[in-house]
């Protein structure tokens, strides 16, 4: 993560696949931090994904503010069951 903390924001959701109706609440990413190496986040799936095929939607949007690196670098993603 790299943004400014003030207009870049980051969201992930849960669709169901055959319509795209989101499953479940959508989950913000803490814009705020500026990290250094990649980081480890969790985001639960909600109980309405359980068992259904999903699109997972990773969405960033930054501002016109001129800083050089506003951005969201995403890595090594898996799905597991607790």
């Amino acid at each position: 993560r790299d943004a400014d903390g003030f207009g870049d924001t980051a969201t992930v959701r849960f669709l169901r696949s055959s319509d795209q109706a989101v499953l479940g609440e959508e989950n913000p990413i803490d814009m705020s931090v500026v990290d250094g190496d990649y980081e480890k986040v969790e985001i639960p799936v909600p109980a309405e994904a359980i068992g259904e095929s999903i699109f997972v939607e990773i969405n960033f949007v930054s501002d016109t503010s001129p800083d050089a690196y506003s951005g969201l670098t995403i890595d090594n993603v898996s799905v597991s069951a607790n």
